[in-house]
């Protein structure tokens, strides 16, 4: 059932925006894109670094557990608690299993999808609220609630994603048909390997490396296949534009460090270019070379590295300042490749800061 709420979060003065219940962009609440976890009806409660680094946090439970983590504030809610939580659930995400910790005006709610609910007891639920209302700040709540819900689900093993389903795109800047095209690669690639081929496309790295977040994401969250965990993994954070790829079992001999340093070399200007479609199906092309190299007993290494492609080097648009919208690239670049063709010359475009 719903609880009623007798007390709220201490020394928080609550001031709302209006919104309207289950919609998937509404005013005052965030976009229910796929990538975001944490929502609330007023932008004031969370600071935009809190708020993606509650969103990373719930994110990362995420994929270790395969179960969705949800939550949501929205006290101008004023109907049904449960019906709204069901609903808001089933817009939010897409997974079977999952919970989200709803808090209205009035009550709060957890709500449990799939096997979550033989995992989270009435008595877990009253903690995730007494931990939630007895914090001083509304990131300290939902922190607390983020740690109940990651020790419950500590001992769920994730499926093997041996369906192609390795893609993860939480920075949201590939479109639905660029992600289930990447897929379909990935898992091609995958099965004539038998190796697992991932991505993870981020805007933060939490705090750690490029290197530590690779590695971490690897061991943690059930990448690679077999009994020996073969495969490789890229992560790339947009913000910061860094990168890094961790191999791991046949992977480690496959992928040099040298031959890891050429792919980059390869995909990474055109990541930077935010053409991030075309990047990732050149990581998969190249993962499908290297491979095929390791297979013959000779893996591609500083001595046999094949030449890399002239246009392959630098995109002829790299928009570093960040001064043009998507369309405007598209369309600049089209324009570029046009002239270049016809002149039978690169003509690019740099931005940068000053």
């Amino acid at each position: 059932m719903n609880k009623k709420v007798f007390t709220v979060l201490a020394a928080i003065i609550i001031s709302l925006a209006v919104c309207t219940p289950v919609s998937a962009h509404e005013p005052g609440l965030a976009s229910m894109d796929d990538g975001y976890h944490i929502y609330s009806s007023n932008p004031s409660y969370f600071s935009e670094e809190g708020l993606a680094a509650l969103d990373n946090k719930a994110l990362n439970i995420a994929i270790k557990s395969s179960t969705e983590v949800l939550f949501a504030i929205n006290e101008y809610v004023d109907n049904d608690t449960i019906e709204y939580a069901e609903n808001f659930y089933t817009n939010a995400s897409g997974n079977e299993n999952g919970i989200l910790f709803l808090v209205t005006k009035d009550y709060w709610y957890v709500h449990c999808a799939g096997n979550t609910g033989e995992i989270f007891s009435e008595v877990d639920k009253d903690k995730i609220w007494d931990e939630y209302n007895k914090a001083k700040t509304y990131y300290d709540g939902v922190d607390a609630y983020l740690n109940i819900v990651s020790d419950k689900l500590a001992d769920i093993k994730p499926p093997s994603y041996g369906d192609g389903s390795r893609l993860i795109d939480t920075a949201d800047v590939l479109t639905d048909d660029e992600q289930w095209v990447l897929k379909a690669y990935f898992t091609r690639i995958a099965d004539r390997y038998d190796f697992d081929i991932a991505s993870v496309i981020v805007s933060s790295f939490e705090g750690m490396s490029a290197d530590e977040y690779a590695d971490s994401l690897y061991e943690n969250c059930n990448f690679g296949r077999g009994d020996t965990k073969d495969g490789i993994l890229l992560v790339a954070n947009i913000e910061t534009k860094q990168w890094a790829t961790y191999a791991y079992g046949r992977g480690e001999a496959a992928f040099t460090e040298a031959g890891q340093k050429y792919m980059y070399d390869t995909y990474g200007p055109i990541l930077d270019a935010k053409r991030y479609a075309e990047a990732l199906n050149s990581y998969a092309g190249l993962c499908d070379r290297f491979l095929t190299q390791a297979e013959s007993g000779v893996p591609f290494n500083a001595e046999n590295l094949p030449v890399i492609p002239q246009e392959k080097i630098l995109p002829r648009l790299v928009d570093d300042a960040d001064i043009l919208t998507d369309g405007q690239e598209k369309d600049l670049l089209n324009k570029l490749d046009a002239v270049s063709e016809d002149k039978g010359c690169d003509v690019a475009v740099v931005t940068v800061y000053s």
